[in-house]
């Protein structure tokens, strides 16, 4: 897994499929996509990713650390739970 691939795009991407599923399709899509998200979440190396500098910044894209790591828990499992 690449750590340079953020887990939010994972939502973001297959959230752009759901409209066109339907039924029980929907339900099973919707549903994995937050478990992908937590498998990619816990296979993450603490570290910073995606540097880039803007007019003489340096921005980093994506930070993993404790404190952040439990924010996407938190989120991944209230996106897990709008499923329902």
């Amino acid at each position: 897994m690449s750590a340079d691939f953020p887990v939010a795009l994972i939502l973001i991407l297959g959230a752009a499929i759901v409209p066109l599923t339907r039924g029980k399709l929907r339900s099973i899509y919707t549903l994995a996509l937050p478990l992908v998200g937590f498998a990619w979440l816990l296979a993450l190396p603490v570290g910073e990713y995606g540097e880039v500098q803007v007019l003489g910044q340096t921005l980093v894209l994506m930070r993993v650390d404790r404190l952040s790591l439990l924010f996407g828990y938190v989120f991944i499992i209230a996106a897990a739970m709008m499923n329902t």
